[in-house]
């Protein structure tokens, strides 16, 4: 099915080529499949809907703080070993002066994420803080390919995923951000269940989780909804993306939370002055699955481009 879908798309890419490392995962991953013009929206008033839309929680874009650095590593990077409970679980090169994300360990997540100098692969690191030798302890490792499809990669965020996958990158405002996003909700929010492109519940709180929203639900904004009516470039930027390619419920947070690397924390703290009122209109969709990823019919927006040669 998904292939029959996929041949009814033009396959050409855009001009031009794009690099693995900032616009990772294949045309096809959920991540970067654009809506199709049949994709359903749930009922304003449903139950998924109003969690979503639910303003006694706080909704921002996390950057500074709670976020996803990202560090592209070069050759002459040293190496670092990667200790989980005492077991070697691998090297990286790491950039000098790479910082986990904040608050650091044991406040925070202490999320840290290193491209590999090739840029084929990702080291996904959660709650990993520095040895004096060099060397770094880590609560999680996972190794993804930037060429992959993102799903399914035994990451450390808890649908199974990808960590960077839907992570708003410096410079995407320009054009908007031509990928889905990532979303956490609170725990009440959440259902302890998971539907497609989710894997995985991966948490140890699933008896705090006591709403509708499954883990991995796609969301998007109504194809008519007034983007131009935001304050900012930056919020209409969000807008636009969350309307072609919407976001995707990959973790719990305090509040409503998307991501944006640390560096990109001047696009993100401009979309905040209209995170409120692009929430209030995010509805869950309904027709988002393995054979429809983005729901059915013809794209709203052209497919990612090919990657670049080697």
């Amino acid at each position: 099915m998904l292939a029959l879908l996929l041949a009814c798309v033009d396959r050409d890419p855009e001009e031009g080529t794009r690099e693995a490392w900032r616009w990772p995962f294949t045309a096809e991953s959920p991540w970067n499949m654009p809506a199709g013009a049949g994709l359903a929206l749930e009922a304003t008033g449903a139950a998924c809907t109003r969690a979503v839309q639910d303003d006694r929680v706080d909704a921002w874009v996390n950057a500074e703080t709670w976020s996803h650095p990202v560090y592209h590593a070069v050759e002459g990077d040293p190496l670092a070993r990667l200790w989980e409970d005492g077991v070697l679980r691998g090297e990286v090169h790491m950039p000098r002066g790479a910082t986990p994300s904040l608050p650091a360990w044991p406040d925070g997540d202490a999320h840290l994420h290193v491209f590999d100098p090739g840029s084929r692969m990702v080291t996904e690191l959660w709650r990993a803080r520095p040895r004096g030798d060099g060397d770094w302890d880590v609560d999680s490792v996972a190794t993804v390919d930037l060429r992959g499809s993102g799903v399914g990669t035994d990451g450390v965020r808890i649908h199974g995923g990808s960590a960077i996958a839907g992570l708003w990158r410096d410079g995407e405002a320009a054009a908007g951000a031509r990928h889905a996003l990532a979303l956490s909700l609170p725990l009440a929010a959440l259902a302890p269940t998971f539907v497609w492109p989710a894997t995985e519940l991966s948490t140890s709180r699933e008896a705090s989780m006591l709403g509708p929203v499954p883990v991995g639900q796609h969301v998007a904004l109504p194809r008519n909804w007034d983007v131009d009516a935001l304050t900012t470039p930056e919020g209409r930027a969000l807008a636009v993306t969350l309307r072609d390619w919407g976001a995707y419920v990959v973790d719990h947070a305090r509040g409503f939370a998307l991501y944006a690397e640390p560096a990109a924390a001047a696009e993100a703290d401009r979309m905040r002055e209209d995170i409120d009122t692009i929430r209030a209109a995010l509805r869950c969709t309904t027709n988002n699955t393995a054979d429809t990823p983005g729901g059915p019919g013809e794209r709203v927006a052209p497919l990612a481009p090919d990657f670049a040669a080697d």
